[in-house]
């Protein structure tokens, strides 16, 4: 690709553009997409796809034998993870806590399959790399009670229940 420009274009009509000269067919699964601009763009076709792709948030996939490009703003990615089912579990409850419901546990081979935007995947991505940096994984387990007093006139002097009980059980 040599000098592809284009100016507020939803990323649709960038690809038709782009995959027109190219002899490509172009699925767009769930456009219109982000309105993006581009000027002088050049390099391999591949990565001049990637580019825009990335600029407009959304992914695509290519079957050769068809000459078929697919768009779509969520993809489905798995997670493999180490061989451990602390880990596992501490990676679902973050994925979780980024709002992804969506997913599928292989424990057999310790794998995350979700689906995801582009915005949910760099959290997911962001987390990866923070695990990568920062290998601590605390997990605890919290046990709650209710205390209620025997003497109700009186309430319950919290003072005393760290005298009354262990340090370590309060």
């Amino acid at each position: 690709v040599n000098g592809f420009s284009f100016k507020s274009l939803e990323a649709q009509k960038v690809f038709l553009k782009l995959d027109k000269k190219a002899g490509i067919h172009l699925i767009a699964k769930d456009g219109p997409y982000a309105r993006i601009s581009g000027e002088n763009l050049g390099g391999e076709f591949s990565d001049v796809v990637k580019m825009i792709a990335d600029a407009a948030g959304i992914f695509y996939s290519y079957d050769d034998e068809r000459k078929l490009m697919t768009l779509s703003r969520k993809a489905s990615f798995t997670l493999y993870t180490p061989k451990s089912r602390p880990i596992i579990l501490g990676l679902l409850d973050a994925i979780r806590g980024a709002g992804i419901t969506d997913i599928v546990t292989d424990w057999s081979d310790y794998s995350i399959t979700f689906t995801a935007d582009y915005d949910t995947k760099q959290k997911i991505m962001d987390l990866v790399e923070y695990f990568k940096s920062n290998p601590l994984l605390v997990a605890y387990d919290v046990s709650v009670f209710r205390v209620y007093p025997v003497d109700q006139e009186n309430g319950i002097n919290w003072q005393m229940a760290l005298d009354t009980f262990d340090f370590s059980t309060v």
